[in-house]
C-alpha cells in the first residue's frame, strides 16, 4: 500500500510540475506578446558602445589637406579642407575610429569630405559648442568598382554622436550614407542633399539628437531588400524635422517608432515600409500623396510617383497604430495599406483627400480598431468603415453636404462630455470616428460648428450615419466581418 500511495504522490508532484511549467511558459509569452515595443524582430546594432576607447590612442590633427587615417584610434580634428577628404582605411575585420570634430570644415569637389574606405565601426562625434561643415561638389571621380555617392560615405557601421552642430550638404546623390548599419545618438544634424538625406542600407537606428533634412529624394531610409532582418528603421527617440520631394521615411521592410518627435512638412508620402509600427511618439505628416503608406498601397499611386521604390516580400504588410499621436494631411489616402491597419492605441487625426479616389483610411485587407481614439475626414467616395471584427466602436458618417475647411467637428456623449473634436484643414463629406469611449446602447451627438447635426446610438462594433454609396470594407473590394481575423490583432512585432 506505502509503494502505491508513493507512485501516486509521484506522479501528482510530477503533473504539479508541468502545469507550473505550462502555466510560467503561457506567462512569459502573453507577457511577451502584451508588451513588445518594436525591437522584437529587429536586430539593434549597438556594437560601437562596447569599445573600450581608452586602449586606443589619441591624436589631434589640424586639417589644411587631405589626410588618411590607416590605423584605429580617437582622432581630434581641427581646421579646415578647401578641397580633399578625410579618408579611413582601418580593415574591415577589427578597425575601429572615432572621429571626434572640433570645428571642422571639410569641402570635397571631386568625392566625399569623409570617405570610410575600410572599418568595423566609425563614430563621428561633435564636440559640444563647436559648429562643423561637410560639403561634396557636383561629380564624383573614378573609385573604381566601389559606388561612392556620399558626402560621407561609409562602407561600414556608422554612428553619430556629442553635443555638437554638423552641417552636412550633397551636391552629388546622397548626403549622409552607410553600407551596413547607420546609428544616430546624439547632436545636430542639418542636412541637405540633391538626392536622399540619410541613406543605411543595412539599417538605421536613431535614438537622440536634433536632425533636419531637405533633399530632393528621400529624407531617411533603409534599402536592403535582400535579407529579410535588414532594411529596417527603428526610431527610438530624437527631433525629426523632414522637408522631401519623394518619401519622408522609407524602410524597405520595417518601420518602426517607439518615441521622439518626427515632423514631416513636405513629401510626397510621409512614412513608408513593408511594415509599419507605432507604438509611441509625436508625428505630423503632410504628403502629397499618402501620409502612411504600407507596401505601395491600394491605388495605382505608387506606380506613378517620383521615385517609386520596391519593397520587401518577406514581411507581411500591416500598418500597427498602438500608441503615440499621429497627425496627418494627405492629398491622397490618410492611413493606406495593401495589407491590413491595426488601431490599439494613441491617437490618429487624418485630414484626407477631398477627391472620391482616394480615402482617408484605406486598406486591402480591412482596418481594425480596438483601442485610443480616431478621427479621420475626408472625401465620402472611397471611405472605408472600421472592420466590424474590432473589438472598439466607431462611428462611420456619411454627411448630407460637404463641409468647408476650418469647419469644427464635436462628438459628445449624454452628459455634454466631449468623445472627440476636430478642427479640419479642408473640404470634407465623411468622418470616421473611433473612441475607446464609446459604450454600446448609449446615444452620442455630433456637432458640427457648434451646432448639433444629428444623434446616434452605438448598436454595433461600426454604426454607421448617413446614406452611403460605398461598397464593403477593405478598399471595397472584401466583405464586411473579416471574421478569420482575431480581435486585436497584432500589437507590434
Amino acid at each position: 500500500m506505502d509503494f502505491v500511495k508513493n507512485r501516486k504522490v509521484i506522479f501528482f508532484a510530477v503533473f504539479l510540475l508541468f502545469i507550473v511549467f505550462g502555466v510560467a511558459l503561457f506567462l512569459n509569452q502573453t507577457s511577451e506578446n502584451n508588451n513588445q515595443n518594436g525591437k522584437n524582430g529587429i536586430n539593434i546594432d549597438n556594437g560601437d558602445t562596447k569599445i573600450n576607447w581608452s586602449k586606443y590612442s589619441t591624436t589631434d590633427i589640424s586639417l589644411k589637406e587631405s589626410i588618411n587615417i590607416t590605423e584605429s584610434g580617437v582622432y581630434n580634428l581641427t581646421g579646415e579642407i578647401e578641397d580633399g577628404s578625410v579618408i579611413i582605411d582601418v580593415g574591415d575585420t577589427n578597425g575601429v575610429v572615432k572621429l571626434v570634430l572640433s570645428g571642422v570644415s571639410v569641402n570635397s569637389e571631386n568625392g566625399p569630405a569623409i570617405y570610410i574606405k575600410s572599418a568595423d565601426d566609425v563614430i563621428i562625434e561633435t564636440k559640444e559648442g563647436t559648429r562643423n561643415y561637410l560639403i561634396s561638389g557636383s561629380s564624383f571621380g573614378d573609385f573604381g568598382e566601389e559606388t561612392v555617392d556620399g558626402t560621407i560615405y561609409s562602407k561600414g557601421d556608422l554612428t553619430f554622436s556629442g553635443d555638437g552642430y554638423l552641417y552636412v550638404e550633397s551636391n552629388y546623390q546622397d548626403a549622409i550614407v552607410s553600407k551596413d548599419d547607420l546609428t544616430i545618438r546624439s547632436g545636430e544634424i542639418s542636412v541637405s542633399s540633391v538626392d536622399d538625406g540619410i541613406r543605411g542600407k543595412d539599417s538605421v537606428n536613431i535614438s537622440g539628437g536634433k536632425i533636419g533634412i531637405k533633399a530632393k529624394q528621400d529624407g531617411i531610409k533603409s534599402t536592403n531588400d535582400e535579407d529579410k532582418t535588414k532594411g529596417f528603421i527603428y526610431i527610438e527617440d530624437g527631433e525629426i524635422t523632414i522637408s522631401v520631394a519623394d518619401d519622408g521615411i522609407h524602410a524597405t521592410t520595417s518601420l518602426v517608432i517607439d518615441g521622439g518627435k518626427i515632423d514631416v512638412q513636405k513629401s510626397y508620402e510621409g512614412l513608408e515600409g513593408a511594415k509599419i509600427v507605432v507604438n509611441g511618439g509625436d508625428i505630423s505628416i503632410i504628403a502629397n500623396d499618402d501620409g502612411m503608406n504600407v507596401a505601395g498601397g491600394n491605388d495605382e499611386s505608387a506606380f506613378m510617383r517620383p521615385g517609386s521604390e520596391s519593397f520587401s516580400e518577406n514581411v507581411e504588410y500591416t500598418l500597427v497604430i498602438n500608441g503615440g499621436s499621429v497627425y496627418v494631411d494627405s492629398t491622397g489616402d490618410g492611413l493606406d495599406s495593401n495589407g491590413t491597419i491595426y488601431i490599439n492605441g494613441g491617437d490618429v487625426v487624418v485630414d484626407g483627400p477631398i477627391n472620391s479616389a482616394n480615402g482617408a483610411l484605406d486598406s486591402e485587407k480591412g482596418i481594425y480598431f480596438n483601442g485610443g481614439s480616431v478621427v479621420a475626414v475626408g472625401a465620402s467616395g472611397m471611405a472605408e468603415n472600421f472592420n466590424d471584427s474590432s473589438s472598439s466602436f466607431g462611428a462611420s458618417i456619411f454627411l448630407d453636404t460637404s463641409y468647408a475647411k476650418d469647419t469644427k467637428i464635436s462628438v459628445v456623449d449624454e452628459n455634454d462630455n466631449v468623445i472627440v473634436s476636430h478642427l479640419s484643414t479642408k473640404s470634407f463629406s465623411h468622418i470616421n470616428i473611433g473612441s475607446e469611449k464609446f459604450e454600446f446602447g448609449k446615444t452620442y451627438t455630433i456637432y458640427i460648428n457648434d451646432e448639433e447635426y444629428e444623434s446616434f446610438t452605438i448598436s454595433s462594433i461600426v454604426t454607421s450615419i448617413g446614406n452611403s454609396n460605398i461598397g464593403p470594407q477593405g478598399g471595397g473590394m472584401q466583405p464586411q466581418g473579416g471574421g478569420m481575423t482575431p480581435q486585436g490583432g497584432p500589437r507590434g512585432f
